[in-house]
C-alpha cells in the first residue's frame, strides 16, 4: 500500500488511536504498508494535520500503529517528508518562512493552496537555504530515520518527489544555485545522496527506499532533461543496493 496522506493528527503532529484503526484496518499477513508523508522537523511541515516524528511523543504514538500492523502480519514503512517550500509561515514555528534550494517565488504554480490551521493559503515568499544549513537537514532525515525504527517500522522511504525539498534541488527549474548544490546534475543531486547516506549510517539498504517523480511538475517544480537527471540518479541509487525505487507516474497539483 502507497502513502497516502492523512491530515487528521491536529497542530501537535502526533498519530492518534484514528492512525492505528486505520492502518490495522489495511494490514494483511506478508502486506507492506508505506505510512503517511511524515514531517522529519517542526521546520518541514507543509500542511496542517500531518504527523511528525522528530520528538519522543511522536514516536510513541506511532509504535502504536507499527505494532497493530505487525501483529496481523504485515510490514511497514514510515515515509520521511520534508516539504521545503510548499509550507506557509502558519504551519511553521515562530511563523518563520519555508525554504528552498531558490527564493524564487514564481517557480511556484499560481492557484495552489496548502491547508494551514486557518484556511488555505497561496504560497508565500520563501527563503533559500545557506549552504551551511543543509548538513543540518541531512542530520535530521537520519535521526528521524533512527526514530522510525525506534517506533517499529521496518524501514524509510525517503520522499524526494512531488514537488517537496528534495526535489526542489534535483530540478534545475526551481534550483538557480551556485555553491556545491547547485549547477550540474551531479551537484542537483548531492543532497538527497547526502541523505541517503546519512540514513545508511544507521539502517541497512534493505531497510531503505525512494520515491521519485521524474516528469511531475508538482507545485511548478519542473526540470529541463528528465532522462538526464533521473538517469543519474538512478544509476547511482543502484551502488547503494537500496529496498527498491518507487516511481510515480506524471502528475502536477
Amino acid at each position: 500500500m502507497a502513502p497516502l496522506t492523512l491530515q487528521r493528527t491536529g497542530e501537535e503532529t502526533v498519530q492518534t488511536a484514528l492512525g492505528v484503526e486505520y492502518y490495522q484496518q489495511r494490514a494483511t499477513p506478508g502486506g507492506r504498508i508505506t505510512a503517511k508523508a511524515t514531517n522529519i522537523t517542526p521546520t518541514g511541515r507543509g500542511s496542517w494535520g500531518s504527523p511528525g516524528i522528530f520528538a519522543s511523543e511522536k514516536v510513541e504514538a506511532w509504535r502504536h500503529v507499527a505494532k497493530a500492523v505487525r501483529d496481523k502480519g504485515g510490514k511497514m514503512f514510515l515515509q520521511l517528508w520534508h516539504t521545503g517550500h510548499i509550507g506557509p509561515p502558519l504551519n511553521q514555528p515562530g511563523g518563520i518562512l519555508p525554504v528552498s534550494s531558490s527564493s524564487k517565488l514564481e517557480t511556484i504554480r499560481a492557484g495552489k493552496k496548502i491547508v494551514t490551521r486557518e484556511e488555505r493559503m497561496e504560497p508565500v515568499p520563501l527563503r533559500a537555504l545557506e549552504t551551511s544549513e543543509i548538513p543540518g537537514i541531512v542530520a535530521d532525515y537520519r535521526a528521524a530515520a533512527e526514530n522510525a525504527i525506534a517506533a517499529g517500522f521496518y524501514g524509510v522511504e525517503l520522499h524526494a518527489a512531488n514537488g517537496y525539498l528534495l526535489e526542489q534541488f534535483l530540478h534545475d527549474g526551481i534550483n538557480d544555485r551556485t555553491d556545491r548544490y547547485g549547477g550540474s546534475v551531479e551537484s542537483r543531486a548531492r543532497f538527497l545522496f547526502e541523505a541517503v547516506e546519512a540514513i545508511f549510517e544507521s539502517l541497512g539498504s534493505s531497510k531503505v527506499d525512494t520515491r521519485l517523480s521524474p516528469f511531475g511538475s508538482s507545485f511548478g517544480d519542473k526540470d529541463s532533461d528528465p532522462i538526464a537527471t533521473y538517469t543519474h540518479v538512478l544509476e547511482r541509487l543502484n551502488d547503494y543496493d537500496l529496498a527498491y525505487a518507487h516511481l510515480i507516474e506524471p502528475r502536477g497539483y
